[in-house]
């Protein structure tokens, strides 16, 4: 039996709870399960399940909006820490002191490339684009003819 899901069991409760009302009129009491149950505590039961299931539908909303509102607020924080960072920048410099009062951390210079830090990174870049087959323009045109 495939798994229901929450929709189709308050569907399927609902129906339960309309034929209890249509069907057990006349009954006072229904054993199922080795228990008794009137129809109005039958219906009870079912309608439990309808109520679960609304329960958590609005908790499932409330989380989307709130995961929602939450991104906002973070790409709003997002730009205006990358427009306080320019300012801390323009009015103070790499005061590491001042960006700390902030709870940032001054941005680094980079220092000049050694000539063996330059050799590296060509070396690597080479590995990289023969690893991932990288053709420059001219290189595809020379494969296309047949590599003359």
């Amino acid at each position: 039996m495939p798994k229901m899901s929450k929709a189709m069991r308050a569907v399927r409760a609902m129906g339960i709870i309309a034929g209890i009302e249509k069907r057990f009129g006349r009954r006072n009491i229904l054993a199922l399960g080795g228990r008794q149950y009137t129809p109005g505590e039958l219906a009870a039961v079912f309608q439990s399940q309808i109520d679960a299931v609304d329960q958590v539908d609005a908790a499932h909303a409330a989380v989307v909006n709130a995961v929602a509102r939450e991104r906002e607020i973070a790409r709003t924080v997002r730009n205006l820490t990358r427009l306080l960072r320019f300012w801390i920048g323009a009015e103070f410099g790499s005061d590491a002191e001042a960006w700390a009062d902030f709870g940032l951390t001054a941005p680094k210079k980079p220092g000049p490339k050694t000539v063996e830090a330059k050799l590296a990174g060509a070396e690597r870049a080479r590995a990289t684009r023969k690893m991932r087959h990288t053709m420059g323009k001219r290189q595809r045109k020379k494969a296309e003819r047949g590599g003359s």
